[in-house]
């Protein structure tokens, strides 16, 4: 996939030089060793590409281990050390990707390393548990725009239609408080009861009537409104259930938990991921004569394609007239 990791480094010129090693980890996973020599000792680098086989969708973790081994292990004078330079850098190579699942996220909500027109539905009164609740959202969200040029806009009062339709929307809160969750309920994966006060079943995960109302959620869908964009619904049946759910999508490291696009989690920790959609892109096949007629040459081929067809076709008509009457004359 063309991704790599540089490292420059420098180590001890005492060690044990045919057994000590530098490992490289991507995501917990070893891709590549080196030893370790004395002549680079002050000045060592070690380029490993990360395989095509790595999953780099929604996080990337990079761990360097050291191996170092003494000549005389029972010589404590001087302990072995190695250090990693600043200038140490990955470079991933990558293509934005549609799919609206949460190992792409929060990749739906970012386009040329911005905010891509986000829509962020509030609660009618926020409260500090509702503000860290939208600081766990964007602090990742954040982590991946490079540039502050993109748009969001928040809403306060309940976004029309029209305004749903052309944001990549993020709704917060409970029903009481959002009332766009209650409009969007038959929409979501872990709906709420007719009376909004819990959740309730669905065909993944049976949900006890108690249990429905200590859980947040958290859900990533086709917007209803324009399926081209994303909605992220995050709520739950209280304020404190909410941010709970918040927090299942503020680092790295909890994303990866995250499969699917649909999670509920409970005070206790204990997180229930499911995949609920069948089909996870918008991207639709193109058929054949698409793929041609999009080709800026398509009206030349044609045309080359229309004479071709002509001229086989006089050919053949010629050759058979002609045939024909060598035979009339024949017979006559």
């Amino acid at each position: 996939n063309g991704s790599y990791v540089n490292l420059n480094f420098r180590y001890a010129d005492n060690l044990d030089f045919k057994t000590s090693l530098v490992t490289v980890y991507v995501n917990n996973k070893p891709i590549g060793s080196k030893h370790l020599t004395s002549a680079d000792a002050n000045d060592d680098h070690f380029r490993v590409k990360i395989p095509n086989n790595t999953s780099l969708n929604n996080a990337l973790t990079i761990r360097v281990a050291f191996d170092l081994n003494m000549k005389d292990e029972d010589d404590n004078s001087q302990t072995p050390w190695a250090y990693v330079e600043n200038d140490s850098d990955v470079f991933v190579k990558s293509a934005e990707k549609d799919t609206m699942l949460f190992s792409n996220y929060p990749s739906c909500f970012i386009s040329d390393k911005t905010f891509n027109d986000i829509g962020v539905q509030l609660p009618d009164k926020m409260n500090s548990t509702y503000y860290q609740a939208l600081s766990n959202i964007f602090s990742l969200i954040g982590n991946y725009a490079e540039s502050n040029v993109g748009q969001i806009k928040f809403y306060k009062h309940e976004m029309t239609d029209a305004q749903m339709q052309n944001h990549n929307i993020i709704v917060l809160g409970t029903p009481d408080d959002t009332s766009l969750v209650k409009k969007l309920n038959d929409d979501l994966y872990f709906k709420f009861n007719k009376k909004f006060t819990r959740f309730v079943s669905n065909e993944k995960l049976s949900i006890e009537s108690t249990y429905g109302k200590q859980i947040g959620a958290v859900q990533l869908l086709f917007n209803p409104y324009n399926k081209n964009n994303a909605a992220l619904i995050v709520t739950g049946a209280t304020p404190k259930d909410v941010q709970l759910a918040s927090t299942q999508i503020d680092t790295q490291a909890h994303i990866q938990t995250l499969k699917g696009d649909g999670a509920v989690i409970d005070s206790d920790g204990q997180q229930y991921a499911f995949r609920f959609k069948k089909k996870a892109s918008n991207e639709q096949k193109v058929s054949m004569f698409k793929r041609l007629k999009s080709n800026p040459h398509f009206t030349k081929y044609m045309v080359l394609s229309v004479i071709v067809i002509a001229l086989i076709a006089l050919t053949i008509f010629l050759f058979i007239r002609k045939n024909g009457q060598g035979k009339g004359k024949n017979n006559g």
